[in-house]
């Protein structure tokens, strides 16, 4: 699948379908690596990739989740072509250098980290929006005296309780986190 000595994906393997992740040490996808990769639903790009070749990913069809290192400098002419199942992507860091071709026949939006720079409102003719992953929300629920529920958490959520505050009923288990 790469070349080792040159750190240089070279092609896709028939058939490659679901999840990949290229293996670290991986510095350039080359050109067309991945190209006609029709079943190729993710891939996972190490921080060790610095450029991505020309239609590197050419007409991968089933293509949905894609997330660019901010070791990425630059993707290369319809790198994302055709990839018609792709709607977002997104990227770690600053912007890298591309063309209006990257994302051509894509319906595609680029997500960005709000401290990255080099974006605008589009990105290789692409509509682009600022990206606020979230840390999971968490709830805590205990007790403190006999009747009093004390509720605590992390992460934007709302709550909604309904119910008795009775810790006694059989299917409250101290720590529980389902709704």
């Amino acid at each position: 699948l790469f070349n080792k000595s040159q750190t240089t994906l070279i092609l896709c393997p028939p058939g490659l379908g679901g999840s990949y992740t290229i293996p670290d040490g991986i510095t350039n996808i080359g050109n067309d690596a991945f190209g006609y990769c029709c079943y190729l639903a993710s891939v996972t790009i190490p921080n060790t990739v610095t450029n991505i070749g020309s239609g590197a990913f050419y007409e991968c069809f089933s293509l949905k989740n894609v997330t660019i290192p901010n070791s990425v400098i630059g993707i290369g002419s319809n790198a994302f072509y055709q990839c018609s199942s792709l709607r977002r992507i997104y990227f770690t860091g600053n912007a890298p250098a591309a063309d209006s071709s990257v994302f051509s026949f894509d319906y595609t939006t680029a997500y960005y980290l709000t401290n990255a720079s080099g974006w605008s409102n589009t990105f290789a003719g692409i509509p682009t929006a600022v990206w606020n992953p979230a840390p999971p929300p968490t709830l805590c629920i205990s007790q403190s005296s006999s009747g009093v529920m004390i509720l605590s958490w992390k992460g934007n959520m709302v709550l909604i309780y309904s119910g008795s505050l009775d810790f006694n009923y059989p299917w409250f288990r101290a720590g529980d986190t389902s709704p």
